[in-house]
């Protein structure tokens, strides 16, 4: 029998999946990934349907199971990019949850968050970010999850940690909503076209400095917080470490591509 018994709460995006996979891969762990819809692939955990708004849902998806010991939030309100997502909707699929999971054999919970907790989706913000950084003014969901996971924690017998990431990508081609994906079909449609690479975003963002969070590095930091003390009770960035410009890059990925490089 496992030693340890995982639910991956968002089991199927771009980061609950290699989260489950990087479980998966360590052995000693039972891995169990719950949302509305089952993968349409092999996938490294037993699925549980459940309705993540709904208390009694998640209760009666996991009364068939082993207690869970360790919770990884990973799940997300349905949102158009850019500008302030769901907080209500947000809120409430974490507290559903975590009314469902919270037993006594409930050791860990590891809520994803995102560089949106620095204010990167309403303008410029501070770079390096620090994790002490103060909040930008409301709204942002992360602020009242992590308001009420610590506050939870608090009052109960488990800790709990976040993981912020910048831009996540992954080699995932059937996941459109994943920048490598997005630039491999990019570049195809320009090459097909016999046009140029041109950069598709703005000047401003061609010279700026950005940073990227490897999908597969991010579930082993993620891996690694909620097994060890040293990630009990704290939010941590997690990123690459290799900043870069795409003014450094661009011109590299239309040599790669073998097109030549736009504006």
């Amino acid at each position: 029998m496992s030693d340890r018994v995982a639910l991956v709460i968002g089991p199927t995006g771009a980061t609950g999946g290699p989260i489950a996979a990087a479980l998966a891969r360590h052995g000693g762990w039972r891995v169990y990934g719950m949302s509305r819809t089952a993968p349409t692939y092999k996938a490294p955990f037993t699925h549980l349907a459940a309705d993540l708004t709904d208390v009694g849902s998640c209760r009666r998806a996991l009364a068939g199971i082993e207690p869970v010991t360790h919770a990884f939030f990973a799940a997300r309100a349905p949102f158009r990019e850019g500008g302030v997502e769901d907080v209500e909707g947000n809120l409430a699929m974490l507290a559903a949850t975590l009314d469902a999971v919270e037993t006594p054999s409930l050791e860990h919970v590891h809520l994803l968050e995102g560089i949106k907790w620095y204010g990167m989706h309403l303008g410029p913000y501070p770079t390096p970010s620090r994790e002490d950084d103060p909040r930008h003014l409301p709204p942002n969901f992360y602020y009242d999850q992590q308001d009420l996971l610590s506050a939870r924690a608090a009052k109960a017998y488990w800790s709990w940690s976040a993981s912020r990431p910048s831009y996540i990508c992954d080699f995932a081609p059937s996941r459109a909503r994943n920048l490598i994906t997005v630039l491999g079909a990019y570049a195809a449609i320009c090459r097909e076209l016999d046009v140029p690479l041109d950069f598709p975003g703005s000047v401003a963002a061609y010279s700026v400095l950005s940073e990227l969070s490897d999908a597969t590095a991010l579930a082993e930091a993620i891996a690694f917080l909620s097994t060890h003390e040293t990630g009990r009770n704290a939010a941590f960035n997690v990123t690459n470490g290799d900043s870069f410009r795409w003014c450094q890059v661009w011109p590299q990925l239309a040599q790669w591509f073998g097109m030549p490089c736009g504006v």
